[in-house]
């Protein structure tokens, strides 16, 4: 029991050091952060296939390890290479106030097991296709559905 909430303690720690910046790229949407989720929202309704399958549910830990599920989005890819990618809302350091923009940013990815794969931990091969995949695939739905083009 006690290895267990070492290891525990451990892996928090590298996600909050984590969390206080991200080495992939954030997207700036220049709407409100509600507006994007809304956006979010409506991808997820009108392409269920990045909704997370039900046998993929088992690895979604985030909530239970005390990370805030409305300030995360999971995409799930079906399509080789199968996997999942853990969407966080960043916070513009530079303006807590500006409410007229939002961030996102790939924190970390998972390919069908209990081990997610922190980006800042990846090759940076390996984080330009997961973000060109992101991009490639999400981002010109989110620019749709929240009628905004991000800074490119």
């Amino acid at each position: 029991m006690k290895n267990r909430a070492v290891v525990f303690l451990i892996f928090c720690i590298g996600i909050c050091i984590t969390a206080c910046g991200t080495k992939t790229r954030q997207v700036v949407f220049p709407v409100s952060k509600s507006k994007l989720q809304a956006g979010i929202d409506s991808l997820y309704t009108r392409h269920p296939e990045y909704n997370m399958p039900p046998n993929w549910v088992v690895f979604n830990s985030w909530g239970k390890q005390g990370y805030d599920p409305k300030n995360a989005n999971i995409f799930y890819f079906k399509n080789s290479p199968e996997e999942m990618y853990y969407v966080t809302f960043i916070a513009d350091s530079t303006n807590l106030s500006d409410t007229t923009k939002s961030a996102i940013a790939i924190k970390a990815i998972n390919t069908g097991d209990f081990n997610w794969m922190l980006t800042v931990d990846m090759s940076p091969e390996e984080k330009e296709q997961v973000q060109n995949r992101f991009e490639a695939e999400i981002i010109p739905k989110l620019e749709d559905y929240t009628k905004c083009k991000v800074a490119r």
